[in-house]
């Protein structure tokens, strides 16, 4: 996937070296980044501005917005292991109690914590922080894990969530709104970039012998959604096309092993974010979502996708079949399967 990666870091951070210092919000990029990710070999970076529009976003899900002065240009660092993006690194700053606290957070590619270390902190009580106990909490805690760890003002800790002495309350207050604010931003300003990412994880994960990835434009022409029509008919398929994207899967020698493709479902007043890998052949290879899946009959719906083709679905009728019919006549329409030449 290096030649993959390169394309995507390259477009991501055309700016000089005076700029990258400028934007760069660790202090020490190779200390910190070896810390929180130790198998990495390298790491990338991706500067991205957020925007007012950003800050809107975040706000639309937090009581509490990003301040101005976190408006501008931002890196994301991508810890490497070889070709395998291992997760990534965003450091953002909170006002506490005792002045500014930078948090340096590692995240997965499905935005749950790590790992974080204190990249500056005058707090006395940060130890609290870092102590087995409140770092385990925070260990693993997604979105709204760490979102339900503050009451509904987002400015005093729910009672239990989170153990620490009272003295330290204060701090792990201004942690953890710093962490929702670092995972908020990321989807706000890289969310691009971050699908393109597990589109590269789940290659790798699905093909081992994954080297590169090739975009595919308008993956819903006008042949696609003829073809679309003709086979899976009028009913509703729920495939949100307007969040789709796609990318061809090729090995060293730029040989097609299949498609890694991106995109929501809607059935009534569930979304689902859904990224698929699918071989050669037409098959199902994988299904994952980025999130958690919404229900457990969601979850098992599409998780008995795997492994079905064209054929399978011939007959098909429930909401799930459909768009995984859809899915895989959108492939064979751009001829990225076998049975689509």
């Amino acid at each position: 996937m290096t030649r993959f990666l390169s394309y995507l870091l390259l477009a991501a951070a055309l700016c000089s070296a005076a700029h990258a210092q400028a934007f760069c919000a660790l202090r020490d990029p190779n200390r910190q980044i070896y810390s929180l990710f130790p198998k990495a070999t390298s790491y990338r970076s991706i500067v991205r501005t957020v925007d007012r529009d950003a800050r809107r976003q975040v706000g639309a899900r937090l009581p509490f917005t990003l301040h101005f002065n976190e408006l501008g240009r931002h890196t994301l660092y991508v810890p490497m292991r070889g070709d395998q993006v291992l997760g990534l690194v965003h450091v953002r700053s909170e006002a506490g109690r005792w002045g500014l606290v930078e948090v340096a957070w590692g995240l997965n590619l499905n935005l749950q914590v790590l790992d974080f270390e204190f990249q500056r902190c005058r707090d006395h009580q940060r130890g609290a922080l870092e102590a087995p106990e409140a770092r385990g909490r925070l260990t693993g805690a997604s979105f709204e894990d760490l979102k339900a760890m503050l009451n509904e003002a987002g400015d005093a800790l729910e009672p239990g969530s989170l153990k620490v002495d009272a003295a330290a309350s204060d701090l792990a207050v201004t942690v953890i709104r710093n962490g929702l604010k670092t995972i908020a931003a990321t989807e706000a300003a890289w969310m691009e970039d971050l699908t393109a990412l597990r589109a590269m994880a789940l290659a790798n994960r699905a093909m081992p012998t994954a080297h590169t990835l090739r975009r595919i434009s308008l993956l819903y022409n006008e042949p696609c959604l003829a073809l679309v029509a003709q086979r899976v008919g009028e009913a509703g398929t729920g495939v949100q096309r307007d969040s789709a994207a796609a990318w061809q899967v090729l090995d060293k020698a730029r040989r097609p092993l299949g498609t890694i493709v991106s995109s929501a479902w809607r059935q009534d007043e569930i979304v689902t974010d859904l990224i698929y890998a699918v071989n050669r052949e037409g098959r199902i290879l994988a299904v994952e979502t980025p999130g958690a899946w919404p229900t457990k009959e969601v979850a098992r719906l599409f998780l008995g996708q795997v492994d079905k083709s064209p054929s399978d679905l011939e007959k098909c009728s429930g909401p799930v079949e459909l768009a995984t019919l859809e899915l895989l006549t959108t492939l064979q329409s751009h001829g990225l399967t076998a049975t689509g030449k």
